[in-house]
């Protein structure tokens, strides 16, 4: 894929597929591991073991409140030991940071979707992960890239019907400057899902 995209969306989440560089996977990966062995010490703490003698129904009463105090902390972005928990925490946070987290117009039918950008840099990243995100916040990333892009964008699809045969700076220099300035106001899906990384792996 070459942004993100979609692949698929469950109970109102949906897969993206953030392109990635090999050094910023292994730097999230780090974060995952930390927050995979967090949650097994929270789940290891003495309020959540069995008593001596406990009944198989409070048994299983206590697992259902452990699992409950688990998921709450997931979605409070407190625990993020899953890619789906770690990634939607980032892109919650970097939604909030650009002041995107709001309800967008809706995308016109000739916006970009799962297919490549026009502007788009999306080549060179050698690595990727998978999390699913919920639908809400992956329509607030395509909004925001949209709506703040779009006059770039459609300056792009003009320049590309007037240049045709303008593959690479080698070409025409000055046309291809011209493009290049133009692809620098263009913020694509796989721009906010590397800024979010980021945000919660470090730089």
């Amino acid at each position: 894929m070459g942004v993100a995209g979609t692949m698929g969306s469950v109970a109102g989440l949906t897969l993206i597929t953030p392109r990635l560089s090999a050094e910023q996977r292994d730097r999230a990966t780090v974060r995952l591991r930390q927050e995979q062995a967090r949650a097994q010490r929270l789940a290891a703490q003495k309020r959540w073991q069995p008593k001596q003698g406990m009944t198989l129904q409070a048994r299983a009463a206590l697992r259902g409140r452990a699992l409950a105090h688990r998921d709450q902390l997931r979605a409070q972005g407190k625990l993020l030991d899953t890619w789906d928990t770690l990634m939607t925490h980032a892109v919650r946070l970097e939604l909030a940071d650009r002041a995107w987290d709001v309800d967008w117009p809706p995308l016109p039918p000739d916006a970009p979707h799962a297919s490549r950008w026009p502007g788009s840099r999306e080549r060179g990243w050698q690595a990727k992960i998978n999390a699913r995100i919920p639908v809400s916040s992956y329509e607030q990333v395509q909004g925001g890239c949209y709506w703040t892009s779009a006059e770039a964008i459609n300056a792009i699809r003009a320049w590309r019907d007037d240049h045709p045969d303008v593959v690479t700076e080698m070409d025409h220099p000055e046309a291809w400057a011209r493009y290049e300035e133009l692809a620098l106001q263009v913020t694509t899906p796989g721009m906010v899902w590397r800024a979010a990384i980021d945000r919660v792996a470090g730089t």
